[in-house]
């Protein structure tokens, strides 16, 4: 019988062992990637006059009514993306690899630079001669910072 109480304390010393290191493991992992500094999109007030003569993508809070003016995300639709943060216009590169029509109607776009991606999902609601007025997200993601926001717009030439 001794013996059994002596293969029970081992074993239970054992485990206590084991759950105290992996409990101090944990801990150290999720405490040592720090996270990155918090942000918002600014509204752009002023397009940049490239943008307006040819094609572009113009999108805004979704909660904004009527014809929006000052914008979250501004585009030419081929290889331009343009936020703001900060008081500064940031440029965006299109990432024509991973960027694709889902459907008719659905579009999936991936702008990015060093520090920044922006991802976008739309749906056409109505669509006009040359372009389409859609409603979708936005999501920008900054040091592993992720902020989504609700969006509507015009797209199209």
């Amino acid at each position: 019988m001794a013996h059994f109480y002596r293969k029970s304390i081992f074993f239970t010393i054992a485990m206590l062992t084991i759950v105290s290191c992996r409990k101090k493991e944990e801990e150290t992992l999720t405490t040592a990637a720090p996270m990155g500094k918090d942000f918002d999109l600014e509204l752009i007030d002023s397009v940049p006059q490239t943008l307006l003569d040819g094609c572009g993508e113009y999108l805004t809070h979704d909660s904004i009514k009527g014809i929006a003016v000052s914008y979250l995300f501004v585009s030419d639709l081929t290889k331009y993306g343009m936020i703001r943060m900060d008081a500064q216009n940031i440029d965006l590169e299109r990432d024509s690899i991973n960027s694709h029509n889902i459907d008719r109607d659905q579009t999936l776009q991936y702008y990015r630079n060093d520090s920044i991606e922006v991802m976008i999902r739309l749906k056409a609601i109505e669509r006009y001669d040359e372009g389409s007025f859609n409603q979708g997200i936005l999501t920008v993601t900054k040091n592993r910072v992720k902020k989504t926001y609700k969006v509507k717009g015009d797209s199209g030439c």
